[in-house]
């Protein structure tokens, strides 16, 4: 648990700093402990877009999608829909935003 907090300090530390990649790898040693974090998940798919990594970010955002307890969630739906536009899919990401807001019309 003390690792984790340590890792989740350094991840914080990495996106004050701005070092998106930094701020990805230590989320990849986060996620392998915590692998449904919400939270972790879309500042991961967030700190890959700041680094314009859009090609990982979609892949990881697809592997996302896969997963039951997360293709319902209006956050991974947002941040899902918010890729596919950054990499040129305008339609599919406004499906995905409609979707969001169908779960979660506050998007809260």
């Amino acid at each position: 648990m003390a690792d984790l907090k340590i890792v989740d300090t350094l991840v914080n530390k990495a996106i004050e700093e701005q070092k998106w990649e930094k701020a990805c790898t230590n989320l990849n040693s986060l996620l392998k402990d915590c692998s449904m974090s919400i939270d972790r998940i879309c500042l991961k798919m967030e700190c890959l877009c700041r680094s314009f990594k859009f090609d990982e970010a979609n892949k990881y955002s697809a592997e996302c999608m896969k997963k039951d307890s997360l293709c319902n969630n209006p956050k991974i739906l947002f941040w899902r829909g918010r890729i596919l536009i950054y990499t040129g899919n305008e339609l599919m990401g406004k499906k995905y935003f409609v979707q969001a807001l169908n779960y979660d019309p506050d998007l809260k």
